[in-house]
């Protein structure tokens, strides 16, 4: 049964369908400064992966601000520490069957990562109701179009190399979501607000809502 906190990401995505990725291994105050400020420029689902600085700590102070998610979740313990936390959604690189099974076991949504049609339905049949395309910018959005073909029912969250500038692109393409690190976070709080603040003009829409 879907949690009231998962529920709560599928609304989010609808309405905003990006999920900012923070990944930094500098002081723990530039880590808490950048989650601050994606927050408070109107993101609604946002990752924290465990190789930053203080993640958990991190996720437990904002998971009651937004819909707060753990990146680079490769085993069982890292499942097992974001639900500790307050996480309420999983984000791996790669599909791990276990993974999938124990995030959704502990009322998490995973978001496996895959890269090929076998990869994908690996994640599909474990459970997982999104799939993270990654590395997706290198491949491309034909990519994701070749993949939706006989994969139309998939929720993809291409993930890896987007520009916040192509986000829109991907979401027309069929996208569930776009997953968007440095190229959003970086630089100063101005900047990402900025960013921010562009992303919703041109894709914050109830009519983008995941299919």
């Amino acid at each position: 049964m879907m949690s009231a906190q998962t529920a709560k990401l599928i609304v989010a995505l609808k309405e905003f369908p990006i999920i900012a990725i923070v990944r930094e291994s500098g002081p723990e105050e530039v880590v808490r400064s950048k989650v601050e400020t994606l927050i408070e420029a109107g993101v609604l689902a946002l990752e924290v992966t465990t190789n930053s600085t203080a993640w958990q700590k991190i996720v437990r102070e904002y998971s009651s601000q937004v819909s707060m998610g753990v990146g680079t979740v490769n085993t069982i313990a890292h499942v097992n520490e974001a639900h500790e936390a307050g996480a309420i959604f999983t984000v791996s690189p790669g599909t791990r069957e276990e993974v999938i099974k124990r995030s959704l076991e502990l009322g998490m949504l995973p978001f496996p990562g895959a890269l090929t049609p076998t990869e994908v339905l690996l994640g599909v049949e474990a459970g997982a109701e999104f799939i993270k395309i990654f590395p997706a910018g290198q491949l491309g959005i034909n990519y994701l179009k070749a993949l939706l073909g006989p994969l139309n029912t998939v929720k993809f969250v291409p993930t890896g190399g987007i520009s916040t500038e192509q986000a829109g692109e991907w979401l027309k393409a069929g996208a569930t979501a776009v997953g968007l690190g440095s190229d959003l976070t970086r630089g100063s709080t101005e900047e990402i607000r900025a960013r921010v603040a562009a992303l919703k003009s041109h894709i914050a829409s109830p009519s983008k809502a995941a299919q």
